[in-house]
């Protein structure tokens, strides 16, 4: 290299160094002088001939500024252009070519990577550079702007990125693998088409990934089967479907479950023995304590002879009706259990009803996915009678295939859903030997149109569970009565009667009495009495707790109800027969004018007709648990009294208020815009 060209660039990089960080300073702080003074270097510069007209200026951005020069040598092929950072002087720095990925995934531009603890304004030609080659297309591009990133590393050490402007992201994995550290990389000539192009890769990780491309032979006039034979094997005819046939000359009806489920249900059979149970505490609490009788001997051998012998008797005397105290509070146990076997015959035939119209539902689900599987396939076999004729492509019906599957899976998970619903159904009964039949109702028969204050007042009215807290109540109190009782004293009386044997020859009879009281001076039941006081404030408290669960519970089968029914009359009259009317419009057009409307439209109009159904079928079976449930909560032994309970509801759509119509706009007084 010549000296004086070096001594020449050198030079030209202070000024141009200078000028520029005069010209900064002058933008930040606005002193006309400095202005004037930074673009005279400027000028200068350029007229010295700085190497920033024949390549992309450098940006420097993030801790200490090391030193840079742009320079054009002659071991680099024409019309590549080299930008050479030199390393500052101090110890602990290193240079490095840093290629960037952004959250996109592919790579940007490379950046140069500059460590070092001090900064060395002075330069140093003998070191080696680290040099990047840019070609003329990607050095038109200098006007784009990136951000320049700067990081903290470990040790206070900071990472200096200096971004070559105009060199934007490489979009081909071929050029990002060409960036290495510290060495030189050559960027072929590329073409606007090739920086903008993208390759699709599916991840390996992807199930699917690894299918082959669809490919179709071309048409043969000589051969014309050889194309038809390769359709037909990659996409052959979907199968009819299979049918879950359920016998109608055999009908159940809901009542007749109920009665098979009251009569063979083992939870019934278990409330009533604890009726029996029940009843038997109670017994057992107000009997009166059996007399003790036995013999007696006394002084036996104190005199050589038999002395006293004879009988004695003893009795507990219960005092201040401690017995009837018991047993009254225990029959408050029997009534409870008498109260809880009727909710159970009602959990009973909740359960049979929920199970019932679970079972109804899978039936209408069966149906409706059969006739739907049917239809997919329909459209599947027109569709592959127009790829024959060359009037849709191969990947198109590909992805109408996935819907004729998918339309196979639904129809066989209602199957499977049905079976296991009868069983639940048989489960309910108290008969697993209970064979499928037909069910009589229709899943969507018309339902009321309930009124909730009205609901909740009956459910007051009539539940178990309030009577209940009212018997725990009373029962409290007895108890507590009881315990107060408990310390006035029972009385034992204990007698004896014997023949005195202590004189031979001279027999008499006498007898013996004992009266005893325990004496209520340290133990007066003080503990226990304020046990049961505690237990007579919580049940006092025990039916605003009920009515509280009670009116939570409704709530939210009301609600439930509610949305649902609104929902399935909207999908019934509304949503259904308008993705219908989408489909066969979306369709027509599509065969009538198939470059207009898009094939893409009629996967489309598939997928949401299926939702559709798929949410129909969900609104009904949740209306119908949550109607179960309601029927529950008021413990109706008749689930048509709540089917007739009000006045069945009108349209789903007079429920919604309607939308206000638009006002016109008001105009602005006084002409203002």
């Amino acid at each position: 290299m010549d000296p004086a060209a070096g001594h020449c660039g050198k030079k030209t990089n202070q000024f141009f160094i200078l000028g520029s960080t005069v010209l900064s300073r002058s933008l930040t702080s606005m002193p006309i002088v400095l202005a004037i003074v930074g673009c005279l270097l400027l000028i200068g510069c350029r007229a010295i001939g700085t190497p920033a007209e024949q390549t992309g200026v450098a940006r420097l951005s993030g801790g200490p500024k090391p030193s840079t020069k742009v320079a054009t040598s002659k071991d680099v092929e024409p019309g590549v252009k080299r930008l050479t950072a030199m390393k500052p002087r101090k110890k602990s720095t290193s240079v490095s070519l840093a290629s960037h990925k952004d959250e996109t995934g592919f790579s940007t531009a490379p950046a140069f990577k500059i460590e070092g603890e001090e900064e060395d304004s002075s330069i140093n030609d003998e070191e080696s550079p680290a040099v990047i080659s840019l070609s003329p297309t990607v050095a038109k591009r200098s006007s784009q702007k990136s951000p320049v990133p700067s990081t903290e590393r470990s040790g206070g050490e900071r990472e200096t990125f200096i971004e070559i402007l105009g060199f934007t992201r490489q979009q081909d994995s071929e050029s990002s693998q060409q960036a290495t550290h510290n060495d030189t990389v050559e960027l072929p000539e590329s073409t606007e088409s090739q920086a903008r192009s993208l390759r699709l890769r599916f991840p390996t990780e992807l199930p699917g990934a690894n299918a082959a491309r669809i490919e179709l032979p071309e048409t043969d006039d000589q051969n014309p089967q050889r194309k038809l034979a390769a359709i037909d094997k990659l996409f052959p005819p979907p199968p009819s479907p299979r049918s879950l046939v359920v016998a109608k000359d055999r009908v159940l009806t809901l009542q007749e479950l109920e009665v098979l489920a009251l009569e063979h249900s083992p939870i019934i059979a278990q409330a009533a023995a604890q009726i029996t149970m029940s009843q038997g505490v109670a017994i057992q609490q107000g009997i009166y304590p059996n007399p003790v009788i036995g013999y007696e001997s006394d002084t036996v051998g104190s005199s050589f002879t038999r002395d006293y012998q004879g009988m004695y008797f003893s009795q507990l005397v219960k005092t201040g009706g401690k017995l009837k105290l018991q047993r009254a509070a225990a029959n408050m146990d029997v009534m409870n259990a008498q109260l809880t076997y009727e909710k159970t015959r009602l959990d009973v035939l909740r359960s049979v009803r929920a199970g019932y119209y679970n079972v109804l539902v899978s039936q209408e689900a069966n149906r409706i996915n059969q006739a739907l599987v049917l239809f997919t396939n329909q459209v599947y076999v027109i569709m592959i009678d127009r790829l024959k004729n060359g009037e849709q492509a191969a990947y198109e019906l590909s992805q109408l295939q996935t819907l004729v599957i998918q339309a196979r899976m639904n129809l066989m998970q209602s199957q499977n859903r049905y079976v296991a619903a009868w069983k639940q159904l048989a489960a309910a009964v108290g008969m697993l030997e209970l064979q499928p039949a037909y069910l009589a109702d229709r899943v969507d028969m018309s339902v009321p149109n309930l009124d909730f204050d009205d609901l909740l007042a009956k459910a007051f009215s009539i539940h178990p569970d309030l009577q209940a807290s009212i018997n725990l109540e009373s029962q409290s109190r007895l108890n507590l009565q009881l315990q107060k009782t408990i310390p006035l004293p029972d009385v034992t009386v204990a007698g004896a009667l014997q023949n005195d044997f202590t004189t031979p020859g001279y027999q008499r009879s006498s007898y013996n009495l004992n009266l005893s009281v325990p004496v209520p001076i340290f133990d007066r039941n003080q503990g226990n009495i304020r046990v049961a006081q505690g237990r007579l404030n919580m049940a006092t408290q025990q039916y605003a707790l009920v009515q509280n669960d009670l009116n939570s519970q409704l709530a939210d089968a009301f609600e439930r109800y509610q949305t649902a029914r609104v929902q399935s009359e909207y999908y019934r009259t509304q949503v259904l027969p308008d993705l219908a009317r989408a489909y066969r419009g979306v369709y027509e057009s599509h065969i009538a004018r198939s470059t207009k409307v898009a094939f893409g439209d009629i996967i489309v109009a598939q997928q949401n007709l299926a939702s559709g159904i798929s949410n129909y079928v969900s609104s009904l079976l949740a209306q119908w648990v949550a109607l179960t449930d309601i029927a529950n909560i008021l413990q109706l032994q008749d689930f048509n009294e709540l089917l007739t309970f009000i006045p069945a509801s009108p349209r789903a759509s007079d429920d919604i208020p309607a939308l206000p119509s638009p006002k016109p706009p008001t105009p602005i007084s006084g002409g203002q815009p």
